[in-house]
């Protein structure tokens, strides 16, 4: 119900119209060991952005041009009848050596193809080398014609997902930064060619979205040398009530349109947890994002099923609690970027402490993990802060948990001004989402 979620209802909405062309890459098992190690042997950055983008570009046009292929052949035959489109499902057809294959098979044998290529001092024979591994001319031509099929549609739309499967604790995140970073240019790339308009065709309507988890996106973003000049939008769920609505708008489905969810709450929920309305009981104990609410509830709900319960009742929720904190904890343990292989052990020193604790027992605490050097309990907990497993202090028992990177530098110079001014010691809290699974009160 995250990213990926967003990114399938654009491409059901958007490619219901066939005036539209939706082009949706979705890389699974690419050779990520053998981007690596082509990468790795570029010591020259600009050598190894050049080869990077190069093969971005490579990627999207071919995928961009077997879609609207696909599209033509499928679901417009009268298209085939069209110069244009005759000439691009041709070219293609004519063209397999170079262009046939899914995304995973063509990446794959551009890999190897490109770590063939010798680095030439000067770069001229070099990027030369590239452009003939790359196929340039069969490339260029079938720009020029998808450019005439494309400036024909509506919309141009392409959407990229699935790139965190190969954030691995094996895979090197500094090649992969890099990486995806070329993908963000490679895609603004091809959009201004095709939005610009040549003697031969019009001008395209493109656009491109791009779908990546924030601890990666904070990885590329550290990878840029002009941060500041990507263009991105967080997906954030700060509006608890949207965060209900996900539940509510399910009840809707199952029980008709006519169906109120405020039914819902009174005849299948209790009304109070622990003192707190339900509703809000249920959003304060999550990780703000639409698939922790979702595991949450129906975890309560098979526990109410199990029981026999008419209702879900309180016990079942404090039940449902505790096996969501162990999925919270699994899942900042799957998105920690691999900072800290510790990170695990460093989590479970905080079982059975206090909800709010001072930076002094904050840093004893993470001490106490075997692996971990005395000098990297700064890093962590500053890692902590950055997984919102721990709230930094602003105000008097006002705790700012962050999501990313600017919101954090913010939040501790918010610290920071808070005890210069109440000369009040340092203290953090941990967040709720994770206390029922480390018995923290």
């Amino acid at each position: 119900m995250g990213k990926t979620a967003n990114l399938i209802h654009a491409e059901s909405v958007i490619g219901a119209n066939q005036q539209n062309l939706v082009c949706l890459i979705k890389p699974v098992g690419y050779e990520i060991e053998g981007l690596v190690r082509l990468f790795a042997s570029y010591k020259a950055r600009d050598y190894k952005g050049y080869v990077i983008e190069s093969l971005w570009k490579y990627m999207i046009y071919t995928e961009l041009a077997r879609s609207a292929a696909h599209q033509i052949s499928q679901n417009a035959l009268w298209l085939l009848a069209e110069p244009d489109a005759q000439e691009l499902v041709e070219l293609l057809e004519d063209e397999k050596q170079v262009f046939s294959g899914d995304f995973a098979v063509r990446l794959e044998r551009m890999v190897r193809l490109l770590a063939a290529v010798p680095v030439d001092e000067s770069g001229e024979i070099f990027r030369r080398g590239i452009s003939e591994t790359l196929h340039s001319g069969a490339l260029s031509k079938l720009r020029t014609v998808l450019g005439k099929v494309l400036s024909k549609k509506a919309k141009v739309i392409l959407l990229v997902d699935n790139l965190d499967k190969s954030w691995t604790k094996s895979a090197d995140l500094e090649q992969l930064a890099e990486f995806l970073l070329g993908l963000l240019t490679a895609a603004k790339r091809v959009g201004e060619e095709l939005n610009r308009s040549e003697k031969s065709r019009p001008a395209s309507s493109f656009s491109s979205a791009i779908f990546l988890r924030s601890d990666i996106f904070e990885k590329v973003l550290a990878a840029a040398r002009e941060p500041d000049k990507l263009s991105y939008t967080r997906l954030r769920w700060d509006d608890e009530e949207l965060l209900l609505r996900v539940i509510e708008e399910r009840y809707v489905a199952s029980h008709g349109p006519g169906s109120d969810p405020a039914t819902m709450w009174h005849k299948y929920f209790c009304p109070q947890v622990k003192g707190v309305p339900t509703r809000e009981y249920l959003v304060r104990q999550i990780l703000k994002r639409p698939r922790d609410i979702l595991f949450l509830v129906k975890s309560a709900v098979s526990f109410a099923v199990n029981r026999k319960h008419d209702r879900v009742e309180e016990k079942d929720i404090l039940d449902a609690e505790k096996e969501y904190a162990q999925y919270a904890l699994d899942s900042i343990l799957v998105e920690n970027g691999i900072s800290i292989p510790q990170l695990e052990d460093v989590l479970f020193q905080f079982s059975g402490s206090a909800p709010i604790i001072s930076e002094v027992e904050a840093k004893q605490i993470v001490s106490r993990a075997g692996d971990l050097p005395i000098e990297k309990v700064d890093y962590a907990i500053e890692h902590l802060l950055k997984l919102s497993f721990l709230g930094i202090e602003t105000n008097t028992d006002i705790f700012a948990f962050s999501e990313e990177t600017r919101e954090l530098k913010r939040n501790k110079v918010l610290g920071e001004n808070y005890i210069a001014t109440t000369g009040q010691d340092r203290r953090y809290e941990i967040g709720r989402p994770f206390r029922a699974y480390l018995e923290i009160a």
